[in-house]
C-alpha cells in the first residue's frame, strides 16, 4: 500500500524503520557491534531452565548512581508511567525528571552511543532520564560510569495489536502533509492478517524493531526477527544491568519493586498511582479504535512474535522472583 508519491506504509516502514531524527538511515557499518563472545558460556549458565529461579534475585541495583535511565518501550503503558513520574516530581522533589521527545530515534550508532554515555556521565544530580532508546552498553565507552536501567514490558500480542490501531488514530496524523491513504487508517487487523496484508508482516528481510530490541541494542542482530542470539543479549542485558523490568499486566507489583529497589527516587510511588486525580489523568489517552483479534489470528501472532513472547515470559518470571524476594509476594 502506497500513496500516490510512492511512500510505503507497512507496519515496518511507519514504526521500524532505524532513522535518525534527520530521515537519513544510520548506516549499518556504524551500528554497534552485536558483543564479545567471551559472555557466551555464562549467558547459557544464567537462562538454563533450572536457573529460572534465580533470575532477578541478584539486586542490580548501584545506590551511588545518580541516574535512572528509563528507555522505554511504547505500547506498555509509558504515557501512564511518564504522568506518573511527573507527579512524583511534583509531590516529593525526590529527583529531576529529563524527558527526551526524539520517538525515532532509538538505534544509535556506535560514535552517538559515545556521546551520549558522556552526557550521561556529566549528570550529578539524582534524575530520571526517560526516552525511545535501544539498550547501551556502557561498559563499551565508559567502564566506570554507573547508572540505574528501568523499563515496563506487555504482552508482545496486546502490545501488537494496541500499536496496530494506534497507528491508525486520524488524531496522531493530524497535522501531517503526507499521510497514508484512508483505507490504511481503515484496515482491520483481522482481515490484515488473513490475507497476509504487507501491513502485518513483520518482514524478516528488514531490520525490525521488537520489544526484546529495547534491551538488546542497536545492533543490526537486535532487530533480526527469530534471532536467538538476539533473545539471549536482551536477557542477559535484563538480568546484569537492570534494577527493575516492570510488567503491563502486574503495574501495581512493578511500581512496588521500583519502591523497593530505588527507594531514593520512588518511595511513595504506588500511593500517587492509586490517587483518584491521577487515575483520571492517566487514562485521559486511553481510547483507542482497537478492535478483538480473532482466537485463529491470536495464534497466527504467537509465532510471528515467539521471541518476543519468550523473553516477556522471561522478564515475568524474574518479575515474580524479585517479588517474592523483597516480600510482596508469598511464595
Amino acid at each position: 500500500m502506497a500513496t500516490q508519491n510512492g511512500q510505503v506504509w507497512t507496519l515496518s516502514q511507519v514504526r521500524r524503520n532505524p532513522m535518525n531524527e534527520s530521515g537519513a538511515l544510520i548506516n549499518v557499518q556504524d551500528l554497534p557491534k552485536f558483543h564479545d563472545r567471551t559472555h557466551d558460556e555464562q549467558e547459557l549458565n544464567w537462562f538454563s531452565a533450572t536457573n529460572h529461579l534465580n533470575w532477578g534475585t541478584n539486586n542490580r541495583t548501584n545506590e551511588n548512581a545518580p541516574l535512572v535511565i528509563y528507555n522505554r518501550v511504547p505500547k506498555t503503558g509509558s504515557s501512564t508511567m511518564q504522568d506518573l513520574l511527573w507527579l512524583q516530581v511534583n509531590e516529593t522533589d525526590l529527583f529531576a525528571y529529563e524527558q527526551v521527545y526524539e520517538y525515532w530515534h532509538r538505534a544509535n550508532s556506535k560514535a552517538e552511543e559515545e556521546e551520549m554515555v558522556k552526557e550521561w556521565n556529566e549528570i550529578q544530580n539524582t534524575t530520571v532520564w526517560e526516552k525511545h532508546l535501544y539498550f547501551i552498553d556502557t561498559s563499551r565507552y565508559d567502564l566506570e560510569f554507573k547508572a540505574n536501567w528501568i523499563n515496563i514490558v506487555r504482552d508482545p500480542i496486546d502490545r501488537y495489536i494496541s500499536e496496530f490501531y494506534f497507528l491508525r488514530r486520524a488524531s496522531r496524523w493530524a497535522y501531517q502533509a503526507d499521510r497514508p491513504p484512508q483505507d490504511w487508517f481503515d484496515l482491520d487487523l483481522n482481515e490484515c492478517l488473513e490475507t497476509n496484508d504487507p501491513n502485518c508482516d513483520l518482514n524478516v528481510n528488514y531490520l525490525t524493531e521488537q520489544q526484546l530490541t529495547y534491551f538488546c541494542g542497536s545492533a543490526p542482530e537486535c532487530r533480526t526477527l527469530g534471532s536467538v542470539e538476539a533473545l539471549q543479549r536482551a536477557k542477559y542485558n535484563t538480568e546484569k544491568f537492570y534494577s527493575v523490568v516492570g510488567v503491563t499486566e502486574h503495574l501495581r507489583i512493578s511500581l512496588l519493586l521500583l519502591e523497593q529497589y530505588l527507594p531514593r527516587y520512588f518511595t511513595g510511588l504506588l500511593k500517587l498511582y492509586g490517587r483518584q486525580e491521577f487515575l483520571g489523568k492517566a487514562h485521559v489517552r486511553s481510547g483507542t479504535n482497537k478492535k478483538d483479534i480473532l482466537p485463529s489470528n491470536r495464534k497466527v501472532l504467537e509465532k510471528k512474535l515467539k521471541m518476543d513472547i519468550e523473553f516477556y515470559e522471561f522478564v515475568l518470571q524474574r518479575l515474580f522472583n524479585q517479588a517474592v524476594k523483597t516480600g510482596i509476594l508469598v511464595a
